[in-house]
């Protein structure tokens, strides 16, 4: 006897097929099926056996007009593909789904996010606010809606290379570390297999650093001689003197304020938000050092 061949479905069909009591299917073959409800919405179902158990099975693909015969036809080919795999179609579509919340979920700027709680205990507030404004202004406009897993060194590259362009190397530099640390960071929790964007920074030119020229203890008479006799303003004169005196970074001398000063006790105290550490520091002040001063309130005491 020979086995019954389904005719296929034709759009005709589809479209015209009529409601009744209840509802009932029209095959197309291979476990495609077009089943119409009482309510008149039609529906199409996948048929099919099992790959372990065995057991009949169906779940529902879409609905007709959204999904097309075309369409449908083209989801059970996909469905049948996974059979010959000996993989459950329905199993497959649920860690499809999953996966993709998962990538949604788990953004460049979602998982920086997470990075930034763990970094509270590591890092000092003021440094980790820092970097977070590099983030925030350089490389969430361009990668943080995209998912972690799809960020390419192309990606990142381009994100960083107008900070270069500008001249501005050490803050593109910064960017690209930051990011890196955030996919290691990604790595170790297990949300992606590897960082691809490891090596972008090889892709930029690094400018050594050169620092400012020192000066030997044995110059220095010379250079105070110097200072003394030339035509610079004298405010600059006792700033570079009262630096070298204290031993204190330029900028801690420059800002130094009269309310800092404790010509009783022969201190200077400066407070922590001024220091580099911001831990309060205290200097006691030479006789040399207290005559610049006194000298300067001539000048700056109001």
């Amino acid at each position: 006897m020979m086995p019954r061949v389904t005719k296929p479905l034709t759009n005709t069909e589809v479209d015209k097929a009529k409601t009744k009591d209840k509802e009932y299917n029209l095959s197309d073959g291979n476990g495609l099926f077009l089943r119409i409800k009482p309510t008149g919405a039609k529906a199409w179902i996948f048929n099919y056996y099992h790959p372990v158990t065995n057991k009949r099975t169906s779940f529902t693909i879409g609905t007709y007009p959204a999904i097309t015969l075309a369409q449908a036809r083209q989801k059970r080919e996909e469905y049948r593909a996974l059979l010959a795999q000996s993989i459950d179609p329905q199993e497959y579509i649920k860690q499809h789904e999953l996966l993709q919340l998962q990538r949604q979920n788990n953004t460049f700027f979602a998982i920086s996010n997470q990075w930034k709680q763990k970094k509270v205990s590591e890092i000092k507030s003021v440094t980790l606010k820092s970097r977070w404004r590099t983030l925030e202004k350089y490389a969430f406009p361009y990668l943080g809606d995209n998912p972690i897993a799809e960020i390419t060194p192309q990606q990142l590259h381009d994100t960083a290379i107008p900070l270069f362009e500008r001249g501005v190397s050490h803050t593109g530099k910064l960017v690209i570390a930051l990011v890196n640390e955030i996919m290691n960071f990604a790595v170790n929790k297990g949300i992606i297999e590897f960082n691809k964007c490891i090596n972008v920074s090889k892709a930029f030119n690094v400018n050594r650093t050169t620092h400012h020229p020192t000066i030997r203890p044995e110059k220095l008479p010379e250079f105070m001689s110097a200072l003394r006799h030339s035509h610079i303003d004298l405010m600059v004169k006792y700033l570079i003197e009262f630096s070298l005196l204290t031993i204190t970074r330029p900028s801690e001398a420059a800002n130094a304020q009269w309310n800092e000063i404790d010509f009783e006790k022969s201190l200077w105290n400066i407070p922590a938000e001024r220091m580099k550490m911001k831990k309060a520091f205290t200097i006691p002040l030479s006789p040399q050092v207290l005559k610049i001063l006194n000298k300067l309130k001539n000048i700056s005491g109001r």
